[in-house]
């Protein structure tokens, strides 16, 4: 059970399960509190805890089974999003009147500081268990694939490398053809020439 009172008025509240004897244990401990301001306690009493802060006009309590310093965070909470919404509105503000829109406020950051921290963390540390063993596994994939990548590239180095040798094998062969032909071909022009110049001078074979 959770609210924000001005003095014995409640302004505000909410009841979580079916906790129904704490609203009356509440109520009875702000007509106790009376005139009390700015300040912070916790009061035992039967099976709960109530944990309360106040300050020059308002009282914000909550209840609880067991005590835990998340109370005081919650009420923490609970006074800055009250004074952001409703700033001094609540300081003559009558019974209930801000109950319809802040209510739910209550009620969920209840929940948010119910909730079981503990689990919360280990659930977060697996999580980032089950991540990191995926990546793992990522990784090792990545592994082995990059060595099939390897195996792939030397094969391709290796038959380029052959085909630069036999390219290179197959110019020097053309080279070589080449330079025969021009021999070939100019040593046929020189008896072309030699028998043209033979026939001039009247040269017989």
């Amino acid at each position: 059970y959770s609210l924000v009172a001005r003095g014995s008025v409640i302004l505000a509240e909410h009841t979580q399960g079916s906790h129904t004897s704490a609203v009356g244990i509440a109520k009875d401990l702000l007509k106790k509190l009376g005139a009390d301001k700015n300040s912070r306690k916790s009061v035992s009493h039967d099976m709960y805890t109530f944990s309360l802060i106040t300050d020059e006009h308002l009282t914000f309590l909550v209840s609880s089974t067991e005590s835990s310093p998340r109370l005081f965070s919650f009420l923490g909470d609970i006074k800055d999003r009250w004074y952001n919404t409703f700033g001094d509105k609540g300081n003559d503000a009558q019974m209930l009147a801000m109950n319809g829109q802040f209510s739910r406020t209550l009620q969920d950051r209840m929940e948010y500081y119910s909730e079981d921290q503990v689990s919360t963390v280990k659930k977060q540390l697996d999580d980032v268990q089950n991540i990191m063993s995926r990546n793992i596994d990522s990784v090792i994939a990545r592994g082995e694939s990059l060595e099939d990548i390897h195996d792939r590239s030397s094969h391709l180095a290796s038959s380029t490398a052959d085909f630069k040798r036999a390219s290179s094998d197959l110019k020097w062969y053309m080279q070589k053809k080449n330079i025969k032909l021009m021999i070939g071909l100019a040593i046929l022009i020189l008896l072309v020439f030699y028998f043209i110049i033979a026939g001039f001078c009247g040269i017989v074979f």
